[in-house]
C-alpha cells in the first residue's frame, strides 16, 4: 500500500475515540528507548575516551618522567675496548640491580616512547607480571611489545624521525610479530618476511614473502632500512645476510638489528654449523621461539660477538657500531648484569 494512503488512513483512524492512545503510548515507549541507547551510546564514547587517555596518552607528570640520571645511558661503541671502558665509567651499565628497578619505574610511572607517545602501563597488571628471570629484555612488556623491540622501534623512528612516512621503503625480516603489525600501520612501504624450509610452511604463509634473509631476491638499491629483531642468531651464514642486506640497502640505508650480543667477548660464539645439509653441533642445541614453527621453534647457530663490526665493514658497510641503550624514561631494561639492550647500527 502507497506510503500516502497508510497516512491518510492512520490520520482518521486517530479521530477514532480511544483508538489513538495505544499509538502514543507506543511513540512514548519508541522515544523512551531511543532516548535510552543515546545515552547508553554517550557513556561508552565516555568509558572509551577515559580509557584511551588512561592507558595511552595520558600525561605524565613531570615529575614522574624523570629518574635518576645514571640510568639515562645511550653510548655507540665499536670495540670491546671501548665497552670496558664505558662500563668502568659508567658501572650502572652492569649492574644487578639497576635493571629490575627499571622496570619497576615503568610500571608504576608509565614509559616515554619516541613512536608511540606517552605509555601508561597498568600499574597492578605489570608488577606482578615482572619476570622471575629478572629477563627484562624480553618480558618488560609495553603496547604489545618487549623492550628490545621497543628500543629497536624507537631508534629506527629517530633515526627517520624527518623523512615522509609515506616514502620510506623498509623491509624487516619478520612479519607475523607484533613489532612487523606496527610498522605495517605506520609505513605503507613497509613489507615483512619470513624464513619456510619446505612447502607446506610457504603455503601456510602465503601472501607473506617466505624467503632465506641471505638470498632475499630482492632487486638492488631499493630500501631506506632494513630492521632485523633477534635473527642474526638463527642464520648458518651471517656473512651473507650482511651482504644481502648490503646490496638491498639505498646508499645511506640503516641495517638495525638486535640480537644475543656477547658484548664481553671478542669473538662470536659457534654454536652450531650447516654444511651440505647437514648440521653439526658444538654446543647442546639451543632454540628460540618461531611464529612459523611454534613447537620445534629456531636453532641458534651462533652468538655474535664484537667481530660483528668487523663483518659488517667486510660485507661493505660503510661504518657499523653497537648501541648501548639504557633508559628508565623510555623503559628499556636488559638482564643482571647487562643493564641495557645492544643494537647494531650498520650504515651504507
Amino acid at each position: 500500500m502507497p506510503y500516502a494512503i497508510k497516512k491518510i488512513m492512520r490520520s482518521v483512524i486517530y479521530l477514532i475515540p480511544g483508538v489513538r492512545r495505544p499509538f502514543q503510548q507506543r511513540d512514548a515507549a519508541f522515544a523512551e528507548r531511543d532516548a535510552a541507547l543515546r545515552q547508553c551510546d554517550a557513556a561508552r564514547m565516555q568509558l572509551a575516551r577515559l580509557q584511551d587517555n588512561a592507558e595511552t596518552r595520558r600525561e605524565i607528570p613531570e615529575s614522574l618522567r624523570l629518574s635518576r640520571k645514571e640510568w639515562e645511558v645511550k653510548a655507540r661503541l665499536s670495540s670491546m675496548i671501548e665497552w670496558k671502558n664505558f662500563i668502568r665509567d659508567h658501572p650502572e651499565a652492569v649492574s644487578h640491580t639497576v635493571p629490575e628497578e627499571i622496570a619497576r619505574h615503568a610500571a608504576e610511572h608509565g614509559i616515554v616512547s619516541s613512536f608511540f607517545g606517552n605509555i601508561w602501563l597498568r600499574i597492578t597488571e605489570n608488577l606482578q607480571t615482572l619476570p622471575e628471570d629478572r629477563n627484562y629484555r624480553e618480558n618488560l612488556i609495553a603496547r604489545r611489545l618487549n623492550a628490545r623491540q621497543r628500543a629497536l622501534l624507537d631508534f629506527f623512528y629517530e633515526t627517520f624521525e624527518h623523512r615522509d612516512a609515506n616514502e620510506l621503503r623498509i623491509y624487516a625480516h619478520e612479519a607475523l610479530t607484533s613489532l612487523a603489525m606496527v610498522l605495517r600501520a605506520r609505513y605503507p612501504r613497509f613489507i615483512g618476511s619470513e624464513y619456510a624450509s619446505d612447502d607446506a610452511g610457504r603455503g601456510w604463509l602465503f601472501p607473506i614473502p617466505a624467503l632465506d634473509a641471505s638470498t632475499t631476491g630482492w632487486p638492488g638499491s631499493v630500501f631506506d632500512a632494513v630492521l632485523s629483531a633477534d635473527v642474526l642468531e638463527h642464520v648458518p651464514d651471517i656473512d651473507a645476510l650482511l651482504r644481502e642486506t648490503v646490496r638491498v640497502l639505498k646508499p645511506g640505508g640503516h641495517f638495525l638489528a638486535t640480537f644475543p650480543f656477547a658484548c664481553n667477548d671478542e669473538q662470536t660464539s659457534i654454536r652450531a654449523r650447516l654444511e651440505n645439509g647437514t648440521i653439526t653441533y658444538f654446543s647442546p642445541p639451543e632454540y628460540h621461539g618461531n611464529p612459523v614453527d611454534p613447537e620445534g621453534g629456531s636453532l641458534v647457530f651462533a652468538i655474535p660477538g664484537w667481530d660483528i663490526i668487523a663483518q659488517c665493514e667486510a660485507a661493505g658497510f660503510r661504518r657499523a657500531e653497537m648501541l648501548f641503550w639504557m633508559s628508565a624514561r623510555q623503559g628499556i631494561a636488559g638482564s643482571p648484569g647487562v643493564g641495557g639492550v645492544f643494537i647494531l647500527d650498520a650504515l651504507k
